[in-house]
C-alpha cells in the first residue's frame, strides 16, 4: 500500500502540478486572503449579534445585513439559515415559532453575554470569531 502512496504522489507531481510554485510571494497572498475572509466574518458575527437583540426573521436579517453594507446572502438566502442553525446549535442564538407560522431569531443568553464582553473590548470582531469557531 506504501508504493501505491508514494507512486500516486510522484504522479501527481509530475502531471497534475507541474507548474505550481509556492514562493513567499503566493505564500503571502494565500494568508493575506485567509486574513481577510476571517475579518469580514468578525464583521458579520458582530452585526448579527446586534441585529438579534430584537427578534427578526431570516428575511428581516438579511435586509438589515444588507443596509449595512454586508451583501454576503444576496444571492445565497441559504447560507444565511445554515449560519443561524449553526449559531442556534451553540446557543448564541434562539430560534422561536410564532403563532403566525413566522419563525424568528433572538440571541440566546450565551450570544448576550458575548456580544457584552466584545463590547467592553475594543477588538469586538476578534473576539467573538474566536468564541465561535472555537466552540466555546
Amino acid at each position: 500500500m506504501e508504493n501505491r502512496l508514494r507512486n500516486l504522489k510522484n504522479t501527481m507531481k509530475k502531471n497534475v502540478f507541474p507548474d505550481l510554485e509556492f514562493n513567499e510571494v503566493s505564500r503571502n497572498k494565500i494568508h493575506k486572503a485567509i486574513n481577510e475572509v476571517e475579518d469580514n466574518n468578525e464583521d458579520l458575527y458582530y452585526a448579527i449579534f446586534q441585529i438579534l437583540r430584537e427578534e427578526h426573521s431570516g428575511f428581516e436579517l438579511q435586509s438589515r445585513l444588507r443596509s449595512r453594507g454586508i451583501t454576503r446572502f444576496a444571492e445565497k438566502e441559504g447560507s444565511l439559515y445554515m449560519l443561524l442553525h449553526e449559531l442556534e446549535q451553540k446557543e448564541y442564538v434562539r430560534a422561536v415559532w410564532l403563532e403566525s407560522e413566522k419563525k424568528v431569531y433572538v440571541l440566546g443568553d450565551k450570544g448576550r453575554k458575548m456580544i457584552k464582553q466584545a463590547e467592553k473590548k475594543q477588538h469586538s470582531g476578534s473576539f467573538i470569531s474566536q468564541s465561535i469557531l472555537g466552540g466555546s
